[in-house]
């Protein structure tokens, strides 16, 4: 391997003159202790930009991370609200945690192919920032690695990406499409929530992905399409949560459980299809579907969770496997349509108001079915 050159006495003096230190082998840039410093070049022959080197230098506008450069330390360039102009050199293989960390008036920035980390809060809060690229060699992006990213219109993932952590793009308000290559098996908590503006997201074809996180897509008020991967087999609480605008949704076969809250209030759901596979559906997994007006029970449910149905003003229609043991509290109250439903002989136990509200409270009183019970708080604490 070829030996790095090393930097310029000449250059670093004068670099120093301006207020930066300098590590004793000259290879690390510890920091600028002028926090007026406006403009600045970083001499060559440096190989890393130590941790919170340039933090809260309020005036720096641009910044050129020369040729050699392979780490941009932790804290890096936090804080610096003006810094609008970020040139990163080919050779940068990882980017720090909270590097460009509230870089507020950074509108532009281009991830060196080389690079292999872009750890957490690594653009947090640059709301300027409009478009990213994330190279292929990127294994990982870090958590709310672009979090707040007010006007981020446009995000390229390459194959190759394996994890996007939780939040990582969370609260991403222009954010409109996203597409997630098949290389990726892991999408954490909360990673796209409150994309307000998202409409489509596409996850490519042959997906490893297992299994949807919680609130992946929660309040993603815009969202229209998105189609689950084949091999996901859980769908993780609040996930798809105050989705609005999504009418349908269309569940693989494979897919056993659907977490609480996973669809409520998606206020257009008008249809869902339950593979055959399922054996649990959460505490309000369909509440507050105002427009759903029917749905088939897959034959291994055993419980109506509470609140699974509750507020689904339309619903008129639902089939109840036979495998069913148990209707939760408030299970389908407020149901105002659901005018009348068969109760299978398997239900042993339903819970006083499990129908309260609902078009056909009358007709399962007046049945007086033997597995009525009046769930108060004392008997469940008993159970």
């Amino acid at each position: 391997m070829a030996k790095k050159p090393s930097p310029d006495p000449a250059a670093i003096r004068k670099a120093e003159e301006l207020g930066l230190v300098f590590s004793e082998d000259r290879k690390t840039l510890l920091e600028c202790t002028n926090k007026e410093i406006a403009a600045v070049e970083i001499p060559a022959g440096i190989i890393e930009i130590g941790a919170r080197a340039f933090k809260n230098c309020a005036l720096l506008t641009d910044i050129e991370v020369p040729s050699g450069v392979e780490v941009i330390g932790e804290m890096a360039f936090g804080f610096c609200t003006l810094l609008n102009k970020v040139k990163i050199s080919a050779s940068v293989t990882a980017i720090g945690e909270c590097a460009f960390y509230c870089c507020e008036r950074l509108s532009r920035v281009k991830i060196p192919r080389r690079t292999v980390s872009i750890g957490q809060h690594a653009f947090h809060g640059c709301n300027k920032l409009t478009s990213v690229v994330i190279p292929g060699n990127v294994s990982v992006i870090g958590f709310r690695a672009f979090s707040r990213c007010k006007n981020l219109r446009q995000v390229t993932i390459k194959e190759g990406v394996h994890v996007i952590e939780s939040e990582a793009f969370t609260d991403c308000d222009f954010l409109r499409r996203i597409k997630i290559p098949k290389s990726v098996n892991e999408i954490g908590y909360g990673a796209f929530e409150f994309c307000e503006r998202l409409e489509k997201v596409q996850i490519q074809p042959g997906s490893e992905l297992t299994y949807i996180a919680d609130s992946t897509f929660s309040a993603c008020a815009s969202l229209r399409d998105i189609r689950i991967p084949e091999k996901v087999k859980k769908i993780g609480s609040h996930a798809f949560c105050i989705c609005e605008k999504l009418s349908g949704i269309l569940l693989p076969d494979g897919v056993k459980s659907i977490g609480q809250s996973a669809f409520s209030f998606c206020e257009s759901l008008e249809s869902v299809t339950l593979p055959e596979s399922i054996t649990k559906i959460g505490a309000g997994a369909f509440s507050g579907c105002h427009l759903l007006n029917g749905i088939t029970i897959p034959p291994r449910v055993t419980r109506i969770r509470k609140k699974t149905f509750a507020y689904c003003r339309s619903l008129t229609e639902i089939f109840l496997p036979p495998s069913l043991k148990k209707i939760e509290e408030e299970a389908f109250s407020d149901c105002e349509r659901l005018n009348r439903i068969n109760i299978p002989s398997s239900v042993t136990e339903i819970a006083d108001n499990a129908f309260e509200n609902a078009g056909c409270e009358e007709q399962i009183r007046s049945e007086q079915l033997p597995c009525m019970v009046c769930l108060d708080a004392d008997e469940q604490r008993v159970k």
